[in-house]
């Protein structure tokens, strides 16, 4: 009898225990919990409000050395290459908070705003009630009291902050639109790539064709001009060195203008644009890069490149920044993240 008595006194002071341990943890965070400030301000400058798809080339994965690819990308726009702090959140067992919205503490229009983040893990007690924590300055509270800890992840995430009414073509999944607080407001953040390194993003380089007497770069997205009559803006001559899964490849594009001559370069395979009803490819994207490569237009870098090494080039204008063979960069860094070769956009496709 004594026995079974000290069973039940055992078993009444362990639920007992644990009762008095969930009770001081739950009120562990009663001082901690952040009021909502409501949706955030989305009407600044630098909330991306659109990201159009666009057509581009990219190195061949054959041994064709200047033949290019098809590679679609969006436009997200400028940014720079710096990384700042998401904060998202684990219990202790390892199992991501749901519900949780991640934590950021700048916005569009802060100094020091990008596209980019570096991930940190934020570990909380198991018994952690969803979104108790909506800012930074609450959670280094609760780090400060031992309540939470925080570990960097060692990778980074491309998540540009987005208008809430904005229109982005999902394909292959991305992008992936996360809710995200901001000092108690709620944003809207679009992920594109989840497994960028840790520290600065680096760029790398894209040339964007223009054609002297011309105004603007082939490239429809930017100046806005369907110059195929194809009826979308999805057109352009881009020049890319990598695409996804590829050494040295990242969203983050160094651009340049690459000069050409306006009576030999010709984007729609041979035929000065807007293309003519009596035939040719589609300016200045075309069907087959391969054909099209042979009929006065470049479909790779590599190609480019060949041109511009030639003490009389082709296509190259050396003309314009004759000490850099044609090419002037325009100093701006653009977040462009690209799709999978082989991967298009729902109902486009070439034939």
């Amino acid at each position: 009898m004594l026995a079974v008595l000290l069973v039940i006194a055992l078993v009444i002071g362990a639920v007992g225990g644990y009762l008095v341990t969930t009770s001081l943890n739950n009120n562990a965070f009663s001082s901690y919990n952040d009021n909502y400030g409501g949706a955030i301000d989305d009407s600044q400058n630098g909330f991306v409000t659109s990201a159009p798809l666009v057509a581009g080339f990219t190195r061949n994965q054959s041994t064709a050395p200047f033949t290019g690819q098809i590679a679609w990308y969006w436009l997200v726009g400028g940014t720079n290459a710096s990384v700042n702090p998401i904060y998202f959140f684990n219990y202790q067992n390892g199992a991501p908070v749901r519900g949780q919205y991640p934590i950021i503490d700048v916005k569009p229009g802060v100094t020091g705003y990008t596209h980019f983040w570096e991930i940190n893990n934020v570990t909380v007690p198991n018994n952690y009630a969803a979104n108790t924590i909506k800012s930074l300055t609450t959670l280094n509270g609760a780090r400060q009291a031992g309540l939470v800890t925080v570990k960097d992840a060692g990778r980074s995430i491309n998540g540009p902050l987005v208008a809430h009414n904005i229109k982005i073509a999902v394909v292959n999944g991305e992008p992936e639109f996360q809710s995200v607080w901001y000092r108690t407001d709620l944003a809207t953040m679009a992920v594109f790539e989840t497994n960028l390194p840790n520290g600065a993003v680096p760029a790398i380089s894209i040339w964007l064709i223009q054609r002297n007497g011309d105004s603007c770069p082939l490239l429809e997205a930017l100046c806005n001009r369907d110059l195929n009559n194809d009826g979308d803006l999805k057109d352009s001559n881009d020049l890319i060195d990598t695409y996804p899964g590829q050494l040295g490849y990242s969203p983050l594009w160094a651009v340049s203008i690459l000069h050409v001559y306006n009576n030999t370069y010709h984007p729609n395979g041979g035929l000065p644009y807007p293309v003519s009803t009596s035939g040719g490819f589609p300016s200045p994207f075309p069907q087959d890069p391969s054909v099209a490569s042979a009929n006065g237009m470049f479909t790779s870098l590599k190609q480019a490149q060949a041109d511009q090494s030639k003490t009389n080039p082709t296509y190259v204008d050396l003309t314009f920044a004759s000490s850099n063979k044609g090419v002037t960069f325009t100093g701006n860094l653009v977040n462009c993240p690209t799709l999978p070769l082989g991967v298009e956009p729902p109902a486009i496709a070439f034939s």
